[in-house]
């Protein structure tokens, strides 16, 4: 029986948000599994609203299906060893990036964007890259699923230094891609490949492929706002 860890361990949450254990979950029963473990949730005492959501949703992946997720590729955090999917499973990332050597990261993905897509549910999808150790004048590829994202889908934000974090700091660039329905993720096996074409002469430390996550928004129906306040519509009060 597989694993569900609530910990992730990142530079910007502890626990898994409801997004990420509905990824991690709704990914265990595509696989057919018989049922799911909820590995040392007890420590999540006291236990609050959010919990219960968690515990609430996990058991059923056709209700998690058209619901928000976030997919990510395991990375090492604050502690030694995390252990981000399941107990003694090595983490992929982080990964050094050689100047010229095209590198490639797997992830699956559960969600049947086509079907979504059709009832006008799907909102927004994002592919988030954080690169460490790299600077303005080196140069990057990525393509995903064999296809080359263009630079117009692009937002690079730099946190080449910061100086405070949600939990602690990891400096780096993210190279953040929206994606529209031609470079969407499919159901099943994703690839994510990154290659450095140029590398900055003055730069000494090797360059990071450190972090991979895969955001999926959806509407709770077509036309339907994202929440009581929608981004779309600007500031509101509460």
């Amino acid at each position: 029986m597989p694993a569900l860890q609530r910990r992730i361990d990142s530079d910007r949450v502890g626990e898994g948000t409801i997004e990420m254990v509905r990824a991690g979950a709704c990914n265990y029963w595509a696989q057919g599994v018989d049922g799911l473990y909820i590995a040392h949730w007890f420590g999540c005492w006291p236990y609050e609203a959010d919990f219960y959501q968690k515990l609430r949703e996990v058991p059923f992946p056709e209700t998690m299906a058209a619901k928000d997720k976030i997919y990510r590729v395991p990375s090492e955090g604050s502690a030694p060893a995390p252990e981000a999917i399941a107990p003694n499973v090595a983490n992929p990332l982080p990964i050094e990036l050689a100047k010229g050597q095209a590198l490639q990261v797997g992830f699956a993905v559960s969600d049947d964007l086509k079907k979504w897509d059709k009832v006008n549910r799907v909102h927004e999808v994002i592919l988030r890259v954080r690169v460490q150790e790299t600077t303005e004048r080196d140069r990057l590829r990525f393509a995903f699923n064999g296809k080359e994202l263009p630079q117009s889908l692009l937002r690079k934000i730099n946190q080449m230094y910061v100086m405070d974090a949600p939990r602690y700091r990891v400096f780096g660039y993210w190279y953040v891609f929206r994606l529209p329905e031609k470079f969407r993720p499919v159901q099943g096996w994703n690839v994510l490949e990154v290659e450095l074409l140029k590398r900055d002469g003055q730069a000494l430390p090797a360059v990071v492929l450190r972090d991979v996550e895969l955001e999926i928004k959806y509407l709770m129906g077509k036309n339907y706002h994202r929440g009581l306040i929608d981004a779309d519509l600007g500031p509101g009060e509460l």
